[in-house]
């Protein structure tokens, strides 16, 4: 979770390095924008181009509240199914952060990275003990 936690106070997407004056956008600044963006601009939504654009950020944005409900339904060992299926939803939506950076013409920085990274270990630490764990027993057995 500090993987995570850590990420939002990190440069999660800049303006490519030939840009005369980048733009740093900070981790906390697109999980806000992830949120509000797509209601403050409802009007301009229209077809198209901004349309895509405009889903995809939806779907972005509903990554954080979504890995949080899910990490809650974790720790409370209630809904495995439930938190399986979640956990797949959400390495699928993220995917549509690269959507995001292809039209904004960005460039995905640390921050980003360790969001997913903290995400992913968060999220699969289970099955990530389990590997380790078969790896130290198999060589104690040799």
């Amino acid at each position: 979770m500090l993987m995570y936690a850590t990420s939002f106070f990190l440069i999660a997407a800049a303006d490519p390095s030939w840009h005369p004056n980048p733009t740093r956008i900070r981790g906390f600044a697109c999980a806000v924008a992830g949120l509000i963006a797509p209601f403050a601009r409802l009007g301009e939504w229209g077809n198209g181009e901004f349309a895509k654009l405009m889903t995809a950020v939806v779907i972005v944005g509903w990554v954080n509240p979504l890995f949080l409900g899910t990490i809650a339904l974790a720790i409370r060992k209630r809904r495995r199914r439930a938190v399986a299926i979640l956990r797949t939803a959400i390495v699928a939506m993220l995917a549509f952060s690269w959507f995001i950076f292809y039209y904004e013409e960005l460039l995905p920085r640390e921050g980003f990275f360790l969001w997913v990274a903290g995400i992913l270990v968060v999220l699969f630490s289970d099955e990530l003990a389990s590997v380790h764990a078969y790896f130290l027993g198999s060589r104690a057995a040799t």
